[in-house]
């Protein structure tokens, strides 16, 4: 999946995860809405690469899923849900790309 969002806003339902790919969204100067929270995943592991520049970004995440930011941020903001840590063999949802003047940020659904 692919998503990109330039001087508008968009939202994208998931319910799947395609095998080996990760999940790719851009935001230029907009806003996207990522809902995970019924995601159906088929490995331990699910990558989203997501590009904010000037924008924002918000994921809901499936729940009992761990959350692990790996992101470059520069002078933006990528928050994460304030839980307890998952169960150690939880799902993982792993958050990479890039905030530039921007803000990213992942809830529990």
């Amino acid at each position: 999946m692919q998503k990109i969002t330039i001087f508008g806003s968009g939202r994208a339902d998931l319910r799947h995860a395609p095998p080996g790919e990760a999940l790719r969204c851009v935001v230029i100067f907009g806003r996207q809405r990522i809902d995970l929270a019924d995601l159906t995943a088929t490995r331990d592991e699910v990558r989203l690469n997501i590009i904010v520049l000037g924008g924002s970004a918000t994921v809901i995440a499936p729940p009992g899923v761990a959350v692990l930011d790996v992101m470059t941020e520069l002078l933006g903001t990528v928050r994460l849900p304030e839980e307890p840590a998952a169960e150690p063999n939880a799902p993982l949802l792993r958050l990479g790309g890039l905030c530039l003047l921007g803000a990213v940020s992942v809830k529990a659904g």
